[in-house]
């Protein structure tokens, strides 16, 4: 039987779908702000233990930022994942201010948000000086209020059982994600994203950074360890599982996404031989390989035989997508991304300390865009040198304690535990070295709210297994 928790989790998502519906079946602006109304005042009587699960899930598994998740009201552009967010924070604040969630940060956790907010400040009233406020401000805006969430996801993690549970969310959201991702292949105008087939179809490029937090996770355990991660998982469900994600992954088209996990994946390869498993990890790599020749080939020969024109489509692109990783000097996606860079240095040498401001812009292919191809230039042209060295230090703190956590991995209790921590160390410097050419690896939404996650379990674990030397969290060392 579900516990309490649990019901209120599914009469929470049940009422959300509901609101979506209501949404697009009706289209008198009064049936939708009744919908809003009685959507927020259900939502004053849940905790917001049981909104929290389904933002993270619905912001990881659907395109945000996209005609799926954005509606118009009153002229104004909105999206389902902000009122979601917009619902949790208000149900969070009634309940800390009621006494039912306890809430008190650390010292070190008070400093890193003091350097947050120095950031999101400055390029704000920067910003505000401009005389005219438009698209890439209110983008950046937008975009800024979801460092918010951190609040109610460190309150939520007080055990391992939370920290677990919230990465669960991010992988429940990839899987979802990689499923709609595959969708247009497989039902064809059926699926809501079969619009997009044009050209490089990299749609939900924001919710494709979770891949590079996820999959990398996935494959350890499911591959390397040979263990489930969801509850009642058997080895079946775990290669659909695993299967789905890998095609998800390649049908992104996104080559950076690519380059990532698997430089991510071989790192958890050394890490797993230096631990002397090198027969088994090379065995079972082996094995994994064997089978996706297999299944490549069975499913080339399929959709040549059932679906020519499917086939021609697919090997197309991802013939395309390859060949454009041997063409770095005349690829034009990379040639697009040096005149931004370009135009980011100048417009940072406006002001190279504090940058231009959020409202900064670029014109792209003849459309308006709040970012540039590149997260270092990105955030010099609009917080300068202190903005950037800001938001550097939080993430190079948190590198940091993940390395003190990585000396200790073995001793960590839990297999989950060990994982994560091994994942996320190793997922550093492809984090970095992916910024130069992902703008969206830092500052969208979804990966914004992805990494609060690590952060929040992160922080939970350094507290518990360096700090305090929980032995709920951490073994006794050997005689």
């Amino acid at each position: 039987m579900p516990d309490r928790g649990e019901k209120y989790v599914v009469l929470f998502i049940f009422l959300f779908i509901l609101f979506i519906g209501v949404f697009f079946v009706f289209p008198s602006i009064y049936v939708k702000l009744a919908a809003f109304a009685l959507l927020g005042l259900f939502s004053l009587f849940i905790p917001y233990r049981a909104i929290l699960p389904l933002l993270v899930i619905y912001m990881t598994g659907v395109p945000v930022e996209t005609a799926l998740d954005n509606f118009a009201l009153f002229g104004f552009d909105v999206s389902f994942h902000e009122i979601l967010f917009g619902l949790l924070l208000a149900v969070w604040f009634l309940e800390l201010v009621s006494g039912r969630v306890q809430s008190s940060f650390r010292s070190r956790e008070a400093i890193l948000i003091s350097i947050t907010v120095l950031y999101l400040l400055v390029p704000i009233f920067v910003g505000l000086s401009k005389p005219h406020l438009g698209f890439a401000w209110r983008n950046d805006i937008r975009h800024s209020f979801f460092y918010l969430a951190y609040f109610p996801i460190v309150t939520y993690i007080s055990d391992l059982k939370d920290a677990e549970r919230a990465y669960k969310w991010l992988a429940l959201g990839m899987l979802g994600f990689s499923l709609l991702i595959i969708s247009p292949f497989v039902i064809g105008h059926l699926s809501p994203l079969y619009s997009y087939l044009h050209g490089t179809i990299r749609f939900g490029q924001r919710n494709n950074n979770i891949m590079l937090i996820t999959y990398p996770f996935l494959f350890q355990l499911y591959v390397l360890d040979s263990k489930p991660f969801f509850k009642n998982e058997g080895k079946v469900a775990r290669a659909v599982i695993f299967t789905i994600l890998l095609l998800g992954l390649l049908l992104t088209q996104t080559r950076t996404m690519w380059l990532g996990v698997l430089g991510t994946v071989l790192l958890l390869l050394i890490f797993n031989i230096s631990e002397k498993r090198s027969t088994a990890v090379l065995v079972t790599v082996g094995k994994v390989v064997l089978i996706l020749v297999v299944m490549v080939v069975l499913l080339n020969a399929g959709l040549y035989l059932l679906a020519r024109d499917l086939y021609d489509y697919i090997s197309y692109f991802l013939t395309e997508r390859f060949a454009t990783l041997g063409r770095i000097g005349t690829d034009l996606a990379l040639a697009i991304r040096k005149i931004e860079r370009m135009d980011a240095r100048a417009m940072w040498r406006d002001n190279i300390w504090i940058g231009r401001g959020f409202g900064t812009s670029w014109a792209i292919m003849g459309e308006e865009y709040s970012f540039c191809d590149d997260f270092y230039w990105t955030t010099l042209a609009k917080t300068g040198i202190i903005g950037l060295s800001l938001l550097l230090s939080v993430y190079l703190y948190y590198s940091y304690i993940l390395f003190r956590l990585f000396r200790i991995r073995k001793r960590l209790k839990t297999l989950f535990a060990r994982r994560f921590v091994e994942v996320q160390f190793a997922t550093i410097p492809a984090t970095f070295a992916m910024g130069y050419v992902n703008s969206h690896l830092f500052d969208s939404p979804i990966t914004i709210v992805g990494y609060l996650v690590l952060i929040a379990i992160t922080e939970y674990l350094y507290d518990r297994a360096i700090v305090h030397k929980d032995p709920e969290c951490l073994k006794e060392l050997p005689c």
